[in-house]
């Protein structure tokens, strides 16, 4: 008799430890839901990140290149604003349509092979920055970059 009673207590404990058929279909369920939710994420459009912001007192822009001024070190571009791609915090706007003075020396000491590119009449991706001078109030545009993907199209093929 103690024989079967320890074998009946035996397999009393066992069923009790083991899963429940609800168990084993909510675990098989939760597979089948992250199989689901990892195709679905795959099936979804990829969304860019925004473009990180511009830096205070700088702008993106595209521009047709009016004229350039060399004098010795020193390189000046005059470019007529055609659209306003980006703004910085605290930077004033820029006039479209007008021709703008940008000084472009420091760039040209530091990028002296893609200052070359630059050619009048042709239409660019500048990024300019913004500066005042102290008890002046004209307004001073410098030069930071250019866009090296935006130098193929002429002004006159802008119509």
């Amino acid at each position: 008799m103690s024989t079967f009673s320890t074998i009946l207590s035996f397999l009393i404990v066992i069923t009790a430890c083991a899963p429940s058929k609800d168990d084993v279909s909510s675990k098989t369920d939760e597979k089948n839901a992250d199989s689901l939710i990892t195709q679905s994420h795959d099936d979804t459009m990829r969304i860019q990140p925004p473009a990180p912001p511009l830096s205070p007192g700088t702008a993106k822009i595209k521009a047709n290149l009016e004229k350039i001024e060399k004098d010795g070190d020193e390189a000046t571009i005059y470019i007529s604003v055609v659209q306003i791609l980006q703004r910085g915090p605290s930077t004033p706007s820029l006039p479209k349509g007008k021709t703008v003075k940008v000084n472009a020396t420091t760039f040209k000491k530091n990028a002296e092979q893609q200052f070359l590119t630059l050619e009048e009449g042709k239409q660019f991706i500048l990024f300019v920055g913004y500066t005042q001078s102290l008890g002046k109030q004209s307004q001073n545009w410098t030069l930071n970059k250019i866009n090296t993907d935006s130098t193929t199209k002429n002004v006159s093929d802008d119509s």
